[in-house]
């Protein structure tokens, strides 16, 4: 007869958990303003978005905002903005870069 392990027992056997999560990728990120044009392969777009540092879940509300006719500011991870950009116009979204907008009287360092 088969005896059931405790819950206990069970998360013994499963190993050690990692003590931290992975870091965050090393490429750049990058604030775009997207605009949907005819978007036929949404979930595709929504995959190109989690690629590139979307969870899904905000992958998926992005998608959603174009699909209703909304501009949408993201910022997104890439090595190459300009193959980003075509990437997204493949798959019917105009993308444009944005500059960051500091608060009003805050500046990075070196700039005045």
């Amino acid at each position: 007869m088969q005896t059931r392990s405790s819950l206990k027992e069970a998360l013994e056997r499963r190993g050690a958990i990692p003590a931290e999560s992975p870091g965050q990728s090393t490429f750049p990120r990058v604030r775009l303003l997207v605009i949907a044009g005819r978007i036929e392969r949404p979930v595709d777009l929504i995959r190109l978005f989690k690629g590139h540092g979307l969870s899904l879940k905000a992958a998926h509300a992005t998608v959603d905002r174009l699909v209703a006719g909304n501009q949408v500011a993201t910022e997104l991870q890439t090595d190459d903005i300009d193959a980003l950009i075509g990437d997204l116009a493949a798959l019917g979204v105009t993308a444009r870069r944005r500059a960051y907008q500091y608060p009003r009287g805050e500046t990075t360092a070196g700039e005045e």
